[in-house]
């Protein structure tokens, strides 16, 4: 299953808990609005007199409304309380939970090598670098990925999994977290959260009635009626706390029920990004033999156990969020599981680990009887995955660059490694500074030579100083390599992230003079901006309406990307004409859609921008069809030019499709 399969499967399952969630709903409010019926028919009939001289079933109903719409209005005033709680970047998550952002430029040796993993394993996927957290408070072995879109996601891990793991372990758990990532589980492990606390509210609630409403009175003056009517809201009371945690008893059960499956997803994803399964595999043994394991304190842990790594609880198997260590440790390698048992360590203080890691050590215990362990070959999961081409002179074919997308492989990673260690030192010191990252990132979008309309822009802009480092980056660049750029900017924007709204601002309206001092914007300049502005701004905007999608508008935006794409790789106009026909030829087949060859002058970047955005919105099913026929495109001629890689890279970074680095 690839990436837009997951996606699409997300979405259902998704649609399914909503629907689940309104039986839910339903349910309480009539099982609760016929307990309030009958306690109101028992009182009354005590009362000998109507005032209003109708029957006691007639007297009830505005009551049972009223009831009704209360508790409705409860249980959806906890959902969204959840729900707005959580966000939608998942930064609200991690907070809650007790996360403390790591900062880029951190010291800290565990967390810089922790910056590193995840640095590595999102320039080999193609996502932008998520915000990583640290649980400070937390000593077990654990991990969650939040957040509504790849875009968005953050990643958190334990102060214990920076303490007791090797950095291959580490890599293992980061990608068994990018793995939710990029199979739509982070939308919908939200989703739970917040069905699950909508119906808690009502326990919740039930639990107060119960708990200080008066049982009976010792005054003598009191009248039999506030007896009565104590009595009714105590029994009214219980009902919502037993109503309610059997509301929560379902939605344990649901939650469990997704959360399982999707875990042993996540492992063997994880194996395939790093072909290595003792990575994820002694992660798993790690918490097997280590005391605290893998729990969470945190009070908030109940409601987020289904986003962890490993159980942040002891439940039962019934509502157990993931399978049972030994079942994940077997599938990802049995020999694991002869390999001895684990010997934790002490934490390591913040200058030991340092030391150790300037000496080349690993910072963590291993086995007791790891010498003894067996020598044969180990078997890690089977999971299917596209060959790809090994070598930058092989050409991939066009569905391998499909399925590549949302599944990076240890190729990938290893080229992201090499990549990152080919940075200069002093580049790379930058990529963590914040003023340093401005620098940089300023200087990603100067041509190799500067021209004198930029220089005039950014002597507007900057002072003197400022003006002669970003000259003297802009020349130390070239050991990067051009083809670099994008990847050097991703890794720049996590500083960005942290400057104030005003400083975001002046950054992006900077680059943007920059770029369009000489009047003409090309491909690259394009999806730098595309991507910066992405990244730094997109979540301070109101969120688009769905645009009405339209089979003619949608023929339309096919037609003008598919004919830029042709003109990116083509010596002639005859040459473009017979690319965008094999994508053309695509389209047809998988979309049912007719395209036209746009003329040159038609493909402007304003209008590939405004196509690419509307197509974002399409299916992702559909949003498959138009890569696949993109690559296709791309692909006749049997060679990829700068041009196409950056039109390609862009439309995959506008729909959030993760595109390994070497999948073109």
């Amino acid at each position: 299953m690839n990436f837009f399969e997951q996606q699409a499967q997300a979405r259902t399952a998704t649609k399914r808990l909503v629907l689940l969630y309104i039986l839910a709903v339903a349910s309480i409010v009539a099982t609760l609005t016929i307990v309030a019926h009958f306690l109101f028919l028992v009182q009354k009939a005590q009362d000998s007199a109507n005032a209003y001289g109708t029957s006691l079933a007639e007297a009830a109903l505005p009551y049972d409304l009223f009831i009704a719409l209360a508790i409705l209005a409860v249980i959806a005033a906890g959902t969204l309380v959840r729900v707005i709680q959580v966000g939608s970047s998942g930064e609200k998550v991690a907070r809650m939970l007790g996360g403390v952002p790591v900062e880029p430029d951190t010291r800290d040796a565990l967390e810089r090598r922790l910056m590193n993993v995840v640095e590595e394993m999102s320039i080999a996927s193609g996502m932008p670098v998520p915000r990583v957290f640290i649980l400070p408070d937390e000593d077990g072995i654990n991990a969650f990925a939040a957040g509504m879109r790849p875009g968005e996601a953050v990643i958190a891990v334990t102060r214990g999994t920076l303490t007791q793991l090797t950095r291959d372990e580490l890599q293992g758990v980061v990608a068994h977290e990018f793995s939710h990532i990029f199979n739509g589980d982070m939308r919908l492990n939200l989703r739970l959260m917040g069905v699950l606390g909508g119906i808690l509210v009502i326990a919740t609630i039930g639990r107060l009635f119960f708990d200080y409403s008066p049982r009976s009175s010792s005054s003598s003056s009191s009248s039999s009626s506030k007896k009565n009517d104590a009595g009714a809201l105590v029994i009214f009371g219980l009902a919502m706390f037993v109503i309610g945690y059997i509301g929560v008893f379902f939605a344990r059960l649901i939650k469990a029920a997704v959360s399982r499956q999707r875990e042993y997803l996540a492992d063997a994803s994880a194996v395939q990004f790093t072909r290595n399964p003792a990575g994820i595999g002694g992660a798993l043994m790690k918490i097997r033999g280590y005391a605290p394991a893998s729990r969470i304190r945190s009070h908030y842990a109940e409601e987020a156990s289904h986003m962890f790594f490993g159980s942040a609880l002891n439940f039962s198997s019934m509502f157990a969020t993931h399978p049972p260590l030994e079942e994940r440790i077997g599938r990802v390698d049995p020999q694991l599981l002869k390999s001895g048992t684990w010997i934790p360590k002490p934490a390591l203080s913040a200058r030991e680990a340092e030391e150790a890691s300037a000496a080349g050590l690993e910072v963590t215990a291993g086995f007791a009887d790891a010498a003894s362990a067996p020598d044969s070959p180990r078997s890690p999961v089977q999971t299917p995955t596209a060959s790809r081409p090994t070598s930058p002179g092989q050409v991939p074919l066009a569905h391998e660059v499909v399925a590549s997308i949302g599944a990076p492989d240890a190729n990938d990673v290893s080229a992201a490694r090499k990549f990152l260690d080919s940075i200069p030192a002093s580049i790379r010191e930058r990529t963590r500074d914040r003023q340093g990252a401005v620098l940089l990132a300023v200087a990603l979008f100067i041509e190799s030579e500067i021209q004198p309309a930029q220089m005039q822009i950014l002597s507007s802009a900057l002072n003197t100083e400022e003006v002669k480092e970003i000259v003297a980056i802009r020349d130390q660049l070239s050991a990067v390599g051009e083809d670099n750029r994008l990847a050097l900017l991703d890794i720049t924007i996590p500083p960005l992230r942290h400057l104030t709204m005003e400083s975001k601002t002046m950054l992006l309206e900077l680059c943007k003079q920059l770029v369009h001092s000489d009047e003409v914007l090309n491909l690259y300049e394009y999806v730098a901006l595309a991507l910066l502005d992405h990244q730094l701004l997109r979540d301070t905007r109101p969120r688009k309406a769905k645009p009405a999608i339209s089979s003619a508008r949608t023929a339309n935006d096919l037609s003008t990307l598919l004919s830029a794409v042709a003109y990116a790789g083509a010596s002639d106009v005859t040459a473009a004409k017979r690319a965008f026909d094999t994508g053309s030829a695509s389209i047809k087949r998988s979309l049912s859609v007719e395209t036209t060859f746009r003329s040159m002058n038609e493909c402007t970047l304003n209008e590939i921008s405004s196509s690419i955005e509307r197509l974002s919105y399409l299916a992702p099913a559909s949003q498959q069809k138009v890569i696949a026929a993109v690559v296709e495109t791309i692909l006749l001629d049997a060679t990829v030019t700068e041009k196409e890689s950056q039109l390609l890279r862009g439309l995959c970074a506008v729909l959030e499709a993760p595109l390994p680095a070497l999948a073109v």
